[in-house]
């Protein structure tokens, strides 16, 4: 027997439900991020999807494989949505077998990996397989095996010679006991996935919220098995915990709109008058960050970088780049005049990798490409 909750009601109070990610985007205030393309977008793809798991709508479903698309393109990761997409076309193929939208897909497939293949010459990038170019500003798979080491020792909050030492048991012991912040939200996350489980197995649930369940139950743990940042679990956590709540608590008109008031005051409080993201992390870069709220962006325009903009021009065989003198950050580079780089960074593919940063041409213009240093 289903819930007693209809679909009218599920709908509705979902669409409200949108200013829950309120308090999220207000983070990304002082620096733009593709993080919030993607919560909002994916959101509204939920939406959609459960309106043509009642309704067929050939223009809706249309959109809904465009939105879809559109996130992947941003973030590869989010590839499992692909799925809901899949399933609103099998539940409709006897009436609708028009395959016209796989012509999204493709179209978008194609941007992905012309992208990739300019940008890095690495078709599936940030994976390490694809088609093979052999372009001459190919990235090495030695540097791109590198950055995903990187990404995946901060989520667990270790180092990236630490990681592949340890076993999976002390992975999950770091992951969800990690310092600040981060252990905080690991820990609500943990508790959405064993409640968004649970909901599997209860007949109440219907079968397009529990499709929705599913995707994201697949989607954690591809995470963790890559990397399993708590950002990247956002666009379908909030989704998955918004339905979960609906389905939970039967909430009036008066409290859903009481509580959508409260999630936006809290959000506009902490953008404008707060630091809580400094006291509860870890990251020594972001204790150190000035307090880039609301308020200050109001009163006086932040500088594009919060570091001095000192720097010193470096030459180094046929390269000349500007390094930044306060390069404590890796990859810093800051406001300073094209082309900048950081000299530790150049530096450290020197010695690890043994690999220099040339032009490709005469003009800055025509990109860059990384060359083996011959012993």
């Amino acid at each position: 027997m289903e819930s007693d909750i209809n679909d009218n009601y599920i709908l509705k109070y979902y669409r409200k439900g949108l200013v829950v990610l309120s308090l999220i985007c207000f983070t990304f205030i002082s620096a733009p991020s593709p993080d919030t393309a993607v919560y909002v977008l994916t959101y509204i793809l939920i939406y959609k999807f459960l309106k043509l798991w009642h309704h067929w709508d050939e223009k809706e479903f249309i959109i809904l494989t465009f939105f879809c698309c559109q996130i992947i393109y941003f973030k590869v990761i989010m590839v499992l949505l692909f799925i809901l997409v899949i399933m609103i076309w099998l539940k409709y193929y006897q009436v609708k077998k028009n395959v016209s939208w796989m012509l999204v897909g493709l179209l978008f497939l194609s941007l992905f990996i012309g992208k990739n293949l300019v940008v890095t010459g690495l078709s599936l990038f940030p994976l390490d397989y694809g088609i093979v170019t052999e372009t001459v500003w190919e990235l090495p798979l030695s540097v791109s095996n590198f950055y995903n080491g990187i990404t995946k020792a901060q989520a667990f909050g270790v180092s990236p010679t630490v990681i592949t030492e340890m076993n999976a048991f002390e992975l999950s012991q770091s992951w969800l006991f990690h310092s600040g912040l981060e252990g905080l939200l690991n820990k609500i996350l943990l508790l959405s996935i064993l409640i968004s489980f649970i909901f599997l197995f209860t007949k109440k649930v219907k079968p397009a919220i529990k499709c929705v369940i599913i995707v994201f139950l697949f989607h954690v743990v591809v995470l963790f098995v890559t990397s399993p940042q708590f950002r990247f679990f956002i666009p379908l956590l909030v989704p998955s915990a918004v339905l979960s709540g609906l389905l939970m608590f039967k909430l009036s008109h008066k409290t859903v709109n009481f509580l959508i008031l409260t999630f936006l005051f809290v959000g506009l409080i902490i953008a404008t008058f707060t630091g809580l993201q400094n006291r509860l992390t870890d990251n020594d870069l972001m204790i150190r960050n000035y307090n880039l709220h609301a308020l200050n962006l109001l009163i006086q325009p932040a500088p594009k970088s919060i570091y001095p903009n000192d720097f010193k021009k470096v030459t180094k065989d046929e390269l000349q780049y500007h390094s930044p003198l306060n390069n404590s950050f890796l990859y810093g580079t800051y406001d300073l005049p094209l082309p900048a780089v950081n000299g530790r960074y150049v530096e450290f593919m020197e010695n690890k990798y043994q690999i220099s940063i040339q032009k490709l041409g005469d003009s800055i213009s025509e990109g860059f490409k990384y060359v083996k240093i011959k012993n």
